[in-house]
């Protein structure tokens, strides 16, 4: 008999796929357009833009106080996030920076744990295990070169952004609850609105200037796609999903992302990353493989 994914699974999978895409949009523009940040004030437009004609051909009901409350509550996260990271990059090293910030999507599992009651099983706990374990190790590995004040000075922003994105995905299931009227798309484009003046702030504070030219533009629209795309995504498999298991599912983007944007010159390397990418896609397995039922 046939096994058929729950819409959560279909839903993660996919989010997953274009957050991987997402990221590697957002690398190769920086390499080849520049402006990482007007790539991405142009993609928070395109973003409202495109949620905002989906809403108007598919009118949602009528917004709630809890939904400008919570995509409140998500930008101040946001802002706080993105003051807090761009401080510690200043700080730290790239690889243990990149490396800490992922524990931001295992943290809330335990909220989730003992304030929604999710009870993952013991497939999902293995394969939450095996999806922070690379994290872990990367961490241990980049920490025991960090000797210097900047590297003791940059974990305080570092563990602010940690708290702020963990309060994100806080926030992001609490408006995603089954009983919940708000529409995932709705709240996507409600915290883009509202984030976006950081993004604008950031520009400001660098007084870095781009002319509109056809590829900044080509840049910022196919990332603000894969934005609003992937979000969705995202928040949708929120919606009946166990965030404990979404969460470090949708945390594997980064190595979907790596793939696509490094390349792996010698054969140690490609060794590498072939054993990292088994890894990966057995801790996927063990993540979803709850959401599978007899069709």
């Amino acid at each position: 008999m046939a096994l058929a994914p729950e819409p959560w699974v279909v839903y993660a999978l996919l989010g997953l796929l274009l957050a991987g895409l997402k990221g590697y949009w957002l690398y190769r523009s920086a390499r080849t357009v520049g402006f990482p940040q007007h790539v991405h004030l142009l993609s928070t437009v395109v973003t409202v833009g495109l949620g905002m004609a989906a809403l108007w051909a598919k009118p949602p009901p009528v917004p709630s106080s809890w939904l400008f409350t919570l995509c409140l509550l998500s930008a101040v996260a946001y802002t706080l996030s993105s003051v807090f990271s761009a401080v510690a990059q200043r700080l730290l090293k790239f690889d243990l920076f990149n490396s800490m910030i992922r524990l931001a999507s295992f943290l809330p599992i335990a909220y989730f744990y003992f304030a929604l009651e999710e009870r993952p099983t013991i497939e999902q706990w293995t394969g939450i295990c095996s999806s922070a374990l690379p994290v872990v190790l990367l961490t241990i590995v980049t920490s025991s070169s960090e000797g210097d004040s900047d590297a003791r000075s940059g974990l305080i922003p570092l563990c602010g952004a940690i708290v702020s994105l963990s309060a994100l995905q806080i926030i992001n299931k609490l408006a995603m609850a089954p009983d919940s009227a708000i529409e995932p798309l709705l709240f996507a484009v409600g915290i883009n609105i509202l984030a976006a003046p950081v993004t604008m702030g950031f520009i400001l504070i660098k007084r870095d200037r781009a002319p509109l030219s056809s590829p900044l533009l080509w840049a910022g629209s196919i990332a603000g796609l894969l934005n609003i795309t992937s979000y969705v995504c995202f928040l949708s498999a929120l919606r009946t999903g166990p965030a404990s298991v979404i969460l470090p599912l949708n945390a594997q983007h980064i190595f979907i992302s790596t793939v696509l944007s490094q390349t792996f010159p010698t054969r140690r390397a490609r060794i590498g990353i072939g054993l990292l990418a088994v890894w990966v896609l057995l801790s996927v397995y063990l993540l979803v493989r709850g959401g599978f039922h007899a069709g």
